[in-house]
């Protein structure tokens, strides 16, 4: 399923701690890591107080090249990814993240108003695509259905 979204939303009172699903056993105490690549250090910030707030760790990267170049201590559950980035652009760093972490989800952010960005992510089979500003509601709800099966 895919979410598409494009409406102002921010709440703070989002369920924290552990998994909800119902599963036995395998699951930790916290939520698992997202990683954010956005160029925009307020987007992040922002991304970064929402997810902790919900109870996620968050490792933020500044750029797609950054990501690829931080040495990570574990796979992260889900990327948000900005499309529009420069040097390599969101559309150019799925590829080489899923050449690294095969199936992971990935999220995509955009300010892309006229679809210029957007129609062609689609095709990368994306868990979802948000407009900024972002519909933090309907974000959390994406990151959780992708996340719980890593119980």
């Amino acid at each position: 399923m895919t979410y598409v979204a494009q409406r102002i939303g921010w709440r703070s009172d989002q369920q924290t701690g552990p998994c909800e699903s119902g599963c036995s056993g395998g699951c930790a105490t916290t939520k698992p890591t997202i990683a954010i690549v956005d160029d925009d250090e307020a987007i992040c910030d922002s991304l970064r107080w929402l997810l902790e707030s919900a109870g996620y760790a968050v490792s933020c990267f500044g750029s797609a090249r950054e990501f690829l170049d931080t040495p990570l201590k574990s796979r992260p559950a889900c990327v948000l990814v900005d499309l529009d980035m420069p040097r390599i652009t969101g559309i150019e760093f799925v590829p080489l993240l899923r050449r690294r972490y095969l199936g992971i989800p990935i999220i995509f952010i955009t300010v892309d108003g006229d679809g210029r960005l957007t129609k062609p992510a689609a095709l990368l089979d994306p868990a979802g695509i948000f407009s900024k500003p972002l519909d933090t509601d309907a974000l959390l709800a994406c990151i959780q259905q992708v996340t719980t099966d890593s119980c």
